[in-house]
């Protein structure tokens, strides 16, 4: 199972896994992970175990940002019901804390191996396609987490993959179930059908303005239009600020020397390991002797890779010849003086750490070499025009919100600043655009994201901006546009004017009469046919207007006739034996038509498929069962847990 883990360390879980932690501690310390203060609040206690106050606060911010990522730029979190928000992950927490003891009672870990190897991998932590020391601790500093806290809180999620894993393993598909599965799944039809549209009788219908004003004043609600409003507004975006924006030779080269330090050579080592694990056969003074004669060995010219294949106990290196791959300084603690101190291809001594005792060889040393000002500059200069327009748009930025604090138009800011006042179609409180009467302007990339935005639409809708007819605030719609807005037209909720939608009306009506007339005759036809009890099982009913189509054999999916197969295999198989009534026939409403299907007969093919084939089919379906009894797992593990809420 262990094992299963480490060849699914790269996978999308995994990956997800270790996003999410990042995003959680994003706004905590370190403080919050290596221990509680005596005393510290609980909000709930599962099966004995609390689950601190600041632990539910991380996981609230976590939900928090996650919604910010669904919902997208400009989200505003006070659009959150907090209290619904509160109690969803406080429920969340307390299932995960029961999944996590389960685990642990089942005795699972994750070892420091494993870790190490994700570690290495992982694609945050990496520059090139490589594993970048400096990259890392940057990554876990900036989430307020020593590498120490992060490689436990990674252990604790990896360990819940392996519990679900574990248990997923565990689901059986029998040999007559997947035989039953396959027969049903193979099984072919063979059908006729009818598809009548309504359409044709609508000459036929009559709607009167009578339907039409008892239709309206019946649905009214279906007419309604809610509260919109039109937005004047200035637009500062990071590319018309940055135009024109080209730094000086000698901005660059300062830049240069004052970044030299962060080209500086940085030193990786590729190493190799073979480590002895201490267990009951072995103990530290027995795996210290092993492995000074390993060293013996390898000193005297014996092959590294050989050996490590042989010997070793990392089940995730071994058959790589012990391969670590690039080694930074900080990603194996217990190991950085020895393999920092060692020359290229030199073999060490034995070596103590929490795995057991290794043995380190340096295939290499290398280092990047620090780039010249001429392969350095377009890098530089990129970097420079960021900054400064950066410097430029937050400047006018805040100079846009309080020119406009005070102003009681947006018109003197825009000219102050030599912008354009631009204007939105009315949107309701839901992003919904409501274009002009004839209009056929579409908005563009820039305008839909403005109006879908969520803190747009609040502030817009504010009583500040609404009815006191104030200017908003400055409003970052994402990171590179800000804007300022006012209501320039607002039109209260209302019901459109029965002048407004009686063409519709009388078209859905009209559309519903042919339907119902349509139903009832074909239904007619068809009693006539079901009172004749025709022997003849070929004998299709005669329903006027209908054009047969005759399809043999059709499997479940039949992209030629996809309704029509859809159908007939929701429908009871023929009756067989002799005196059986004429073939079912049955009768869908698909939207303004109708499907008259007559079912001929059912057959089952031959089963055609490969052993690898039934063998794919059957892990399938044992992962889809799998999920099924997983679920009842955890929820019987919910059920019997002893959770108090202070």
């Amino acid at each position: 199972m262990l094992q299963n883990i480490r060849d699914n360390a790269q996978g999308t879980v995994a990956k997800i896994i270790v996003g999410l932690i990042i995003v959680t501690f994003a706004l905590f310390g370190v403080e919050s992970i290596i221990g509680s203060i005596s005393g510290e609040p609980e909000v709930a206690v599962v099966n004995g175990d609390p689950i601190t106050d600041t632990e539910f606060q991380r996981a609230v911010e976590l939900r928090t940002r996650q919604l910010y990522n669904q919902m997208g730029e400009g989200f505003n979190p006070s659009l959150i019901d907090e209290n619904a928000l509160r109690r969803s992950v406080l429920e969340d927490e307390i299932t995960k804390r029961v999944r996590l003891q389960a685990a642990e009672d089942l005795g699972l870990t994750v070892s420091d191996q494993v870790i190490n190897q994700f570690i290495l991998t992982w694609p945050q932590a990496q520059v090139d396609g490589k594993f970048n020391q400096d990259r890392f601790l940057s990554v876990v500093s900036s989430i307020g987490l020593s590498p120490t806290a992060f490689r436990e809180e990674l252990r604790k999620d990896l360990m819940l993959n392996q519990l679900s894993n574990g248990l997923s393993q565990t689901a059986v598909v029998t040999q007559a179930e997947l035989d039953n599965i396959l027969r049903i799944d193979r099984e072919q039809r063979s059908f006729a059908y009818a598809r009548l549209d309504a359409a044709a009788l609508s000459d036929d219908v009559t709607v009167t303005e009578e339907d039409v004003e008892e239709y309206y004043e019946a649905n009214q609600s279906d007419y309604a239009l809610p509260e919109r409003v039109k937005l004047n507004y200035v637009r500062l975006d990071h590319d018309s600020v940055a135009a024109g924006i080209e730094p000086a030779e000698g901005e660059l080269k300062s830049l240069y020397e004052e970044e030299k330090a962060t080209f500086a050579a940085s030193e990786e080592r590729r190493v190799r390991h073979i480590l002895l694990e201490l267990n009951d056969d072995r103990d530290e003074k027995e795996a210290l002797a092993a492995a000074a004669e390993l060293v013996k060995q390898l000193r005297g010219g014996a092959d590294f890779a050989a050996l490590a294949a042989e010997r070793s106990d990392d089940l995730g290196t071994k058959d790589e010849g012990g391969s670590l791959g690039l080694i930074a300084k900080g990603t194996l603690p217990e190991l950085d003086e020895t393999i920092f101190s060692l020359e290229e291809g030199a073999i060490s001594d034995p070596v103590v750490s929490d795995y057991g005792v290794h043995v380190v060889k340096v295939d290499a040393i290398e280092k990047a070499d620090v780039p010249t000002f001429d392969e350095a500059k377009p890098r530089l200069l990129d970097s420079l025009r960021k900054r400064q327009a950066e410097s430029r748009l937050l400047e006018q930025s805040e100079k846009l919100a309080d020119l406009s604090y005070s102003a009681g138009d947006l018109k003197g800011p825009a000219e102050e600043l030599g912008l354009e006042v631009l204007q939105t179609p009315l949107i309701d409180r839901k992003g919904k655009v409501y274009p002009e009467s004839g209009s056929s302007k579409q908005l563009d990339e820039f305008e839909r994201r403005l109006v879908r935005n969520p803190t747009v639409r609040a502030q817009a809708f504010s009583d500040d901006v609404l009815k006191d007819g104030n200017n908003s605030e400055l409003i970052e719609v994402d990171e590179e546009n800000s804007v300022v807005l006012r209501v320039s037209d607002r039109q209260d909720a209302s019901v459109q004017p029965l002048s407004e939608v009686s063409a519709a009306i009388r078209k859905k009506l009209t559309r519903e009469k042919a339907l119902k007339q349509l139903e009832a005759r074909v239904e007619k036809e068809l009693e006539s046919f079901r009172a004749a009890s025709s022997s003849d099982a070929s004998t299709l009913p005669d329903i006027e207007g209908a054009e047969w189509t005759e399809v043999e054999n059709s499997p479940r999916q039949n992209t030629q006739h996809a309704d029509a197969a859809r159908l007939a295999f929701t429908m009871q198989r023929p009756a067989d034996g002799e005196g059986a009534a004429a073939m079912p026939v049955q009768t869908f409403t698909e939207g303004n038509a109708i499907f008259v299907i007559a079912l001929k007969g059912v057959s089952h093919p031959e089963e055609t498929l490969s052993a690898a084939e039934r063998g794919t089919l059957k892990a399938l379906l044992q992962n889809r069962i799998a999920q099924q009894e997983l679920g009842l797992y955890f929820e019987r593990l919910r059920e019997t847990a002893e959770v108090e809420k202070p």
